[in-house]
């Protein structure tokens, strides 16, 4: 997920629902202290997602590896 952030020059990202609805908040924890500078942030445009969510309509998958899509919804 770090790597797709970095590789794709993203400033700040969102998580989809999978990963938000994870039973603890270390994922997300360690992905906002990994990526930083990378901002956490609910509202950017760029957002992480994983098996079962799909890239939302009105947004385009940038780049992905392995299970892990990176969608631009701006």
């Amino acid at each position: 997920m770090l790597g797709l952030l970095r590789d794709n020059h993203i400033s700040e990202f969102r998580v989809g629902e999978a990963i938000a609805q994870k039973a603890d908040e270390s994922i997300r924890q360690r992905l906002a202290e990994g990526a930083y500078p990378i901002r956490l942030n609910l509202q950017a445009p760029h957002v992480l997602l994983i098996p079962p969510d799909v890239v939302p309509a009105g947004c385009r998958a940038v780049d992905a590896r392995q299970e892990v899509v990176l969608a631009d919804c701006g």
